[in-house]
This record gives C-alpha cells, structure tokens and sequence, in this order.
C-alpha cells in the first residue's frame, strides 16, 4: 500500500499541469445552471479543485496519494483559499453523503482499477450526486493500449482491458482501456450528453436523470 501511494506521488510531480479545456466548459455549463458543489475523484494535487475553488464554486476531492493531497493543502492555504480535500480510496465508500454534490469530476483517475472497482467507483459517483447533476469523465481507449503494446511497453493482463505496467513511472499500478460500447454500458445509470475521443482518452459528459 505504501509503495503504491509513493508511486501515485511520484507520478502526480511529473503529469500536473493546466487546466484541461473541457473543465473550463464545464465551469459555464455550471454557472448557466446555477450549480455550485462540484466533487472531484481522483483530485490529485488540485490543478482542476483549485480552478473550481478560484471561481467560487465549494470545491471537494479526494485521492489516494497522500503526498498529492499534502501538496494541494499547501496550495489552498498559500492562495487563502478554501476546500474539502481528503485522503480516500475510491475502491471504498466515498467518504461523503448521498446526493450531495452538484456535479463529479473523474479526469484520469478511475481506471486505475479492475473493473470492479470502476463498476463500484461510477456506483458511488451515482449515490453522491444530486438528480440533475453532471459527471465529466475522461477514461483511456482501448486503442491507446494497442499503442503502447506496438511501442513494445510490458503489461501484465488482469482481466480483458485491464493492465498492470511492469516498468515506467506508473509501474505497479493497474490501468483500464475502454472500448466504447464499455462506455456505455458502465455509465448506463446515467443520460450520456456527449462522448467524443481525443488525445487516445474517451471524454464523457452525462446527467444523472433520477
């Protein structure tokens, strides 16, 4: 467990960086629609909480690596700033209450599991958020699997989709690939209001109907 979050520690220093696009879309999105609690899964070290937290949104997220929230902590007080952020697990229960969020954020961050997990993942986003609420999601294709594989990267299979690198900075630490009928199925709770494809990442705009 311990290598694992020094892992996810180690790889959060390298991967930060701007504010995804599709996020600043989402923030307008919320805005028109006067919603305001926004959860992120998988927050990482905030760069999306922090943009959320500066526009005036109440801002929450969770993640697995401590040292990630550590560093988010210190920028939320360099900046003056206030949010909710936690080290949690999204294998387990999410430590918040049923429908009480506005919209969920997931951006990279839940298919670092079996599909069991992302099952029991997309379940809790559903339990935590409110009807009418937006999730944003990004999840990695099944083509990008094939890239890396024709790139001669190492995987050990886990299931059908599921990888666990066995070099590299997320050595250890399993990945899902999704085809998009997967898409669809997972998230079948869900009215799906967009799904397009870019940067070998599948991007999943849906509302929660009940």
């Amino acid at each position: 467990m311990t290598d694992a979050r020094e892992s996810w520690g180690d790889w959060y220093e390298k991967v930060e960086g701007d504010v995804d696009p599709a996020v600043v879309e989402l923030r307008e999105q919320l805005e028109e629609e006067d919603k305001d609690s926004v959860l992120d899964v998988g927050c990482g070290a905030g760069r999306h909480l922090l943009y959320l937290t500066q526009n005036e949104f109440d801002a929450h997220g969770f993640d697995f690596s401590e040292s990630a929230v550590a560093k988010l902590k210190e920028k939320l007080d360099e900046l003056g700033a206030e949010a909710d952020v936690q080290v949690a697990d999204m294998a387990e229960k999410f430590p918040y209450d049923g429908e009480q969020f506005d919209a969920v954020l997931a951006i990279r961050s839940i298919h670092h599991a079996d599909l069991s997990t992302i099952n029991h993942s997309v379940d809790e986003i559903f339990r935590v958020l409110r009807s009418s609420g937006l999730i944003y999601v990004q999840v990695p294709t099944y083509e990008k699997l094939e890239k890396l594989q024709g790139d001669g990267e190492e995987f050990e299979e886990v299931e059908p989709g599921t990888n666990i690198p066995l070099e590299g900075p997320e050595e250890g630490v399993p990945h899902h690939n999704f085809k998009r009928e997967e898409v669809h199925e997972i998230f079948s709770d869900f009215e799906i209001e967009d799904l397009d494809k870019r940067d070998d990442h599948y991007n999943l705009l849906a509302r929660k109907l009940s």
